[in-house]
């Protein structure tokens, strides 16, 4: 599973009807924003649920 960014996480939630995650009504049209790239980017495959960890 593909966290969201932690910047939008709180104004997530599963709508039931879509029976798709979305976003609040009340978030801000940057927040909105973030969203909106969040999805295309999972969308497209450019996200992925692998951590990598870089050594200095």
């Amino acid at each position: 599973m593909v966290i969201p960014p932690k910047e939008i996480l709180h104004l997530l939630y599963y709508d039931e009807k879509t029976k798709q995650t979305a976003i609040r009504e009340d978030a801000t049209e940057e927040e909105k924003h973030i969203f909106k790239k969040f999805l295309q980017e999972v969308e497209d495959g450019t996200l992925t649920d692998r951590e990598i960890e870089l050594i200095p």
